[in-house]
């Protein structure tokens, strides 16, 4: 697959999660995926447990989504850098993201996420979105 291709499945990814479409999320992940995020000590390992998580992440920001500031890709990984916006424990946030992708035949095979998890102890935001 081609960077755009590669993109498009990304882009696919987002679109889904901000829709809480999560047959079409389930389906853009292999069923091997790996998912790292700060915030877990151990890697989140399958396509359901990874479904797990984002339902989990999801109940604890309602009504959060993802908006996509750059992204750009090589050779079957992919870079987002994304604005979120929710809300966290009643107050508004917003905060910038990093998500680097493994991406081959069409689905995700590994998601790393870079955030600064002190933007949840604050509940502010500690920078403007775009």
């Amino acid at each position: 697959m081609n960077t755009e291709g590669e993109s498009r499945t990304v882009r696919g990814l987002i679109n889904a999660l901000n829709d809480r479409d999560w047959d079409r999320v389930r389906d853009r992940y292999r069923a091997d995926v790996i998912m790292e995020h700060p915030a877990y000590p151990e890697p989140v390992v399958g396509s359901r447990q990874v479904l797990e998580y984002l339902k989990k992440l999801i109940g604890d920001f309602p009504d959060l989504h993802v908006e996509i500031a750059n992204m750009f890709g090589d050779r079957g990984w992919v870079c987002v850098e994304s604005d979120i916006t929710s809300t966290f424990r009643g107050a508004p946030l917003q905060y910038p993201e990093c998500v680097v992708l493994r991406v081959g035949d069409g689905q995700i095979a590994r998601e790393r996420h870079y955030v600064d998890l002190l933007v949840f102890q604050k509940g502010s935001s500690p920078t403007p979105i775009r």
